[in-house]
């Protein structure tokens, strides 16, 4: 800092004398015209300088043509002009570099908020969606970001500012292929008649904030749906067993002697195993909801041979239907098989698919295929039920969504949304082919294991 002083007060000195001297050397209109024309580049010097080199320069110049002869009166005007021009000159361009720097600070600082600045000439009809970035444009052109269900709405909050003289709204607005929302705000300035001539105000994107509200919404829906469900399945089985109970309570009360029949007996073993494994299925459900959401499903790969694993999951499942009057599924193709994956969680989409194919299935009969296309194992259940219209195939797979109201079929909802979880944890992928009154095909294609 030192050497940069010492270098502008020996460069103040230096010009001082040479302008001196070229003022005597010089005839004397000459050297006057030549001290004129070197004042603006001296004055430029003073402010580059700084004030103090700048204020030597000056005195310097004064006491030296004042030494050589010049007039007091001249040259002292001359010091007090340029003090004073130099005072004017540094203080302007002061008041310019404090606004280029607020300029600049807030320009960074609305590019770190995202936030947008928006205007709207109500006498031209023309506005800029972004000062910084859009020309002005007429006023459907202005709003051709809009999303077109949006545009009348914004237009009558437009109109009705010049009324209230500010603006609050949010509504969507379209980039590419993404909607997005955002919230402006604005003030209306009016002339001195009163007369609205423009709208100037800010404009923010609150997407994310609207997506977390949107799954705060579906979260909360999904909790009511799912207590209201569980409720309802949970009460179903227990009402059953508080029933056996009490009827084999009063039994004995009576000295029934038939209550302690093996046939009263067995019925009511029966009765007690088959709703605590209906209790037992809709407890696994929701645990495996809570390992899902949480990111904790296991699992644990190997070797399967699928064609095996099938025949024991129909054999698992057979009583399932036989004790219902209705035909045991069965396996019409099979072709020989291996998967790496997880074979208690590969069951379990099975048992999902048989039960979803047992509830929708009419009672008409039920079929299981297991084909290699190329290097993956497709394994297809097929019914012949009451089918799903082609808005719900995708919704069937969401949580506590059915194709059917909840009231017509029994079940949380679950077990196709966790076979989907579990399909996609093993790198495979399930889908659906349906087709109303006339039946459904869920197929599971999984990567077979390599040799």
């Amino acid at each position: 800092m030192q050497l940069a002083a010492i270098k502008r007060y020996g460069y103040s000195f230096s010009a001082s004398l040479i302008i001196c001297m070229l003022y005597f050397l010089f005839p004397s209109s000459l050297g006057e015209s030549i001290f004129l024309l070197a004042y603006p580049v001296l004055l430029t010097g003073c402010f580059l300088w700084g004030s103090r080199a700048g204020f030597l320069m000056l005195l310097l110049i004064t006491l030296g043509l004042t030494g050589l002869g010049v007039p007091l009166f001249f040259t002292s005007l001359f010091g007090m002009s340029s003090l004073v021009m130099l005072f004017l000159l540094r203080k302007h361009l002061h008041i310019e570099s404090d606004l280029r720097e607020r300029e600049k600070r807030l320009k960074v600082a609305l590019e770190s908020s995202q936030i947008g600045i928006w205007e709207f000439n109500f006498k031209s009809n023309r506005g800029k969606a972004n000062i910084e970035h859009d020309k002005s444009d007429e006023l459907n052109n202005f709003l051709s970001g809009v999303f077109p269900d949006d545009r009348e709405k914004v237009k009558e909050a437009l109109h009705h500012s010049q009324i209230s003289g500010k603006v609050n709204m949010e509504f969507r607005i379209t980039k590419g292929e993404s909607l997005n929302w955002i919230t402006v705000s604005g003030k209306v300035e009016y002339d001195a008649f009163g007369i609205p001539m423009r709208i100037l105000g800010t404009s923010n994107d609150i997407t994310d904030k609207k997506k977390s509200e949107e799954a705060l919404h579906e979260a909360l829906f999904y909790r009511d749906e799912f207590l209201s469900i569980a409720s309802h399945e949970l009460k179903t089985p227990l009402t059953s067993l508080k029933l056996q109970s009490q009827l084999f309570k009063r039994s004995v009360a009576k000295n029934d002697q038939m209550a302690y029949s093996h046939e009263r007996i067995d019925r009511l073993a029966d009765e007690v195993d088959r709703q605590v494994k209906r209790l037992t299925r809709l407890v696994d459900d929701m645990l495996d909801i809570s390992r899902i959401r949480s990111g904790k499903l296991s699992i644990q790969p190997e070797k399967v041979n699928l064609a095996l694993l099938a025949s024991e999951v129909l054999e698992r499942n057979r009583s399932m239907f036989e004790d219902n009057n209705r035909i045991a599924p069965a396996l019409k193709r099979c072709d020989p098989c291996e998967v790496l994956c997880d074979r208690f969680r590969i069951e379990q989409v099975m048992g999902n698919l048989l039960n979803n194919a047992y509830r929708y299935g009419r009672g008409r009969p039920v079929s299981v295929e297991i084909i290699t296309k190329g290097d993956a194992a497709h394994v297809a259940i097929i019914d012949q039920g009451i089918g799903i219209d082609g808005q719900d195939k995708e919704k069937i797979f969401t949580r506590f969504r059915r194709a059917v109201p909840a009231s017509e079929v029994s079940g949380l909802g679950l077990g196709l949304y966790i076979a989907k979880q579990i399909v996609e944890a093993h790198g495979g992928a399930i889908r659906v082919e349906s087709e109303l009154n006339i039946g459904s095909t869920f197929t599971v294609e999984l990567p077979l294991a390599q040799l």
